[in-house]
């Protein structure tokens, strides 16, 4: 596991069905030194597709307890960090992961920890979803090109989490960013690929 410092862990796809809604009552709510990575991208996936299970907003309640400050600062718009856990529920922006119709977890890859830092895991996470016929404001949306009214789309995220290294929380998973991949390419700006 030593050498380049990356590690490797691997995990099939996640549909859901009826039943699922039942394993999101088991579902672990807090950080532990106990859960990997990709256990905690799991249960936070799991309770936002359910997100309302069993009380309402209660997957974005998990996201606030597994979330880095950084990361609640960044998904709230920096309106909701400080302001605790119903702030953060209100003012959360998750795009299509509350309520899609599932997702699948890619493999996740860890850099190990240095005496400065702890150990940094991500995990891609496909989400698909139903292309929506109204917009979060209510007015009717236009599909775009090629694409129609009920048909799903699927979308790409990118959980990054750090491995905390001082009490209270030392050994556990901390989740320091939720992003779509494509914000995310928004950032890289030109990386020298071809341009066709």
């Amino acid at each position: 596991a030593h050498g380049c410092g990356l590690r490797h862990w691997r995990c099939s796809p996640i549909m859901s069905s009826g039943a699922d809604a039942l394993t999101v009552l088991s579902l672990p709510g807090q950080p532990s030194p106990h859960l990997s990575p990709l256990d905690i991208v799991h249960a936070l996936c799991r309770g936002l597709q359910h997100v309302h299970l069993p009380s309402e907003h209660d997957g974005l309640r998990r996201v606030y307890a597994f979330a880095s400050y950084e990361c609640r600062m960044a998904l709230t718009t920096r309106k909701g960090a400080v302001s605790g856990v119903e702030r953060f529920v209100e003012t959360a922006e998750l795009h299509t992961l509350p309520g899609c119709l599932n997702f699948a977890l890619g493999a996740a890859t860890v850099i190990d920890g240095t005496q400065t830092r702890g150990a940094i895991a991500t995990v891609p996470v496909d989400v698909s979803d139903a292309v929506p016929f109204r917009g979060p404001s209510g007015f009717e949306l236009s599909p775009p090109p090629g694409e129609q009214q009920g048909d799903v789309r699927t979308e790409r995220y990118r959980f990054q989490l750090q491995q905390e290294r001082r009490p209270p929380l030392e050994g556990c998973w901390m989740v320091t960013s939720i992003l779509p991949m494509r914000e995310h390419m928004l950032y890289n700006g030109d990386t020298g690929a071809v341009q066709g």
